[in-house]
């Protein structure tokens, strides 16, 4: 055996101190990874006061279900709201006119309130020296059952060439 250990000797502290370097290697590389599973364990129950990582999680669960139905929550209140303001009016023409000879200015109109799908209404307003009248006609798709004037007609065409005012993030 003295005889082998002089021969092989040297070869077996190489492999020894190689196996040693490998395993203090492995060591270090073990020991960053525990270090940065702590701090994330760590920076995972920081802001809470729970006592291990299943309370944090079961905390953070729940914050989630809180938010996901408050998101949720949200979601129907904007599709109310959507609704609504499509029905709003967003479109709007006017259009000013002379309807007599024997008035000095454009004193008559003719108004288009629409909404988002061209529905509303159109007002008209006739100014002469001694009376002023005003005509309302409903609007539904940007027709009227009701026969239009020029003028009426022009204002509708306004208003449906006008962009709406509140768009709409939903439409489809």
């Amino acid at each position: 055996m003295a005889e082998a250990y002089q021969v092989y000797g040297m070869y077996l502290w190489a492999a020894l101190t190689a196996l040693f370097i490998i395993l203090a290697i492995w060591v270090i590389i073990l020991q960053r990874r525990i270090n940065r599973l702590i701090l994330h364990y760590n920076r995972l129950i920081a802001d809470t006061d729970a006592r291990s990582l299943e309370d944090a999680l079961n905390r953070y669960v729940d914050r989630l279900e809180e938010v996901t139905a408050r998101i949720e929550e949200l979601d129907r209140l904007c599709r109310t709201v959507e609704g609504n303001v499509r029905r709003a009016i967003q479109r709007v023409g006017i259009v000013r006119f002379n309807p007599f000879a024997d008035t000095g200015s454009d004193q008559s109109f003719a108004v288009a309130l629409l909404d988002l799908n061209g529905s509303g209404v159109v007002l008209s307003s006739l100014f002469s020296r001694t009376s002023t009248r005003i005509f309302a006609k409903p609007i539904l798709d940007g027709k009227s059952t009701h026969a239009l004037t020029d003028e009426e007609r022009e204002a509708i065409d306004q208003a449906m060439a006008a962009a709406p005012t509140v768009p709409s993030p939903h439409a489809g």
